[in-house]
């Protein structure tokens, strides 16, 4: 993940990434969340399918809170609980926040976690 995270610091041309089951460890999702996180990150669509747990997504929604570049995010496929959920909501509430559309594939989200 430090290899791509430093890949994609320096190349601002990226606006889609598509991150699939890869596998990826807590901290390596903390590592690219911090990225999301920062300036230097042009990514502006991207899905992320499998691996994310409830201390992912937490940080995920504090990353759209400041990520003033993101458009699009699709996140499918994750073990996340409803404290998880509503966690990640929090960062979609920022105003700060420019995410226009946010797609749920295969979240096992219930109508207490949609609310």
């Amino acid at each position: 993940m430090g290899i791509l995270i430093s890949g994609l610091a320096v190349n601002n041309s990226i606006k889609t990434l598509d991150l699939w089951s890869n596998h990826i460890t807590a901290t390596s999702w903390q590592l690219f969340i911090i990225f999301l996180s920062s300036r230097r990150c042009s990514i502006k669509n991207i899905t992320i399918l499998g691996d994310l747990g409830d201390k992912s997504a937490t940080s995920l929604g504090d990353a759209l809170a400041v990520n003033q570049n993101m458009k699009s995010m699709s996140i499918g496929g994750n073990n996340i609980t409803t404290a998880g959920w509503r966690e990640f909501s929090r960062g979609l509430g920022a105003p700060s926040s420019s995410l226009l559309e946010l797609q749920f594939e295969e979240c096992n989200i219930n109508d207490e976690d949609a609310f």
